[in-house]
């Protein structure tokens, strides 16, 4: 038996991401595929210099092995060490309350229970929720409020 094949059963996505790893480059969309993160961020990372890429045409193409190193280091690093830090629920629950009061302006009622998730970073919302913000806070900002206001202004 090969010691080289995958134990089985192996997800779709696991079999794409392998098949994807033994080719000598990526795209960025591929590359975001692999490491289970955003074009965007892959785009962040070559901009700040975690990673290079050639340019081949209209594509960006990325060594696989700088992607397996990525793949590593990603594994190696505990969830509370990454960039984002750990909100209490209290923390959380504020942010959630601003966020629906925004939405809300924006034409999105919801209650802040139901942000909670997306403020912790383990949901994420899709365009209508981003275009909702972006209305809400505009809003807002016609009528001259100052989302610092809000928060003081809900607690009296």
């Amino acid at each position: 038996m090969d010691s080289n094949l995958p134990d089985f059963p192996m997800s779709y996505e696991e079999a794409q991401k392998n098949a994807l790893l033994q080719r000598p480059f990526l795209t960025i969309k591929e590359t975001a595929l692999v490491l289970d993160v955003s074009r965007w961020t892959v785009m962040r990372m070559l901009a700040d210099g975690r990673i290079s890429g050639q340019k081949v045409g209209r594509s960006k193409l990325i060594p696989t092995g700088q992607v397996r190193q990525l793949q590593e280091t990603k594994r190696a690093v505990p969830a509370s060490q990454g960039r984002f830090v750990q909100l209490s629920e209290s923390q959380a629950g504020e942010i959630a309350k601003v966020l629906a009061m925004v939405l809300e302006d924006g034409f999105m009622p919801v209650e802040p229970a139901e942000l909670i998730q997306i403020v912790r970073g383990h949901e994420h919302p899709g365009p209508v929720f981003w275009s909702s913000l972006v209305a809400g806070i505009e809003r807002l900002r016609q009528r001259g409020t100052k989302l610092g206001r809000i928060r003081r202004d809900e607690e009296t």
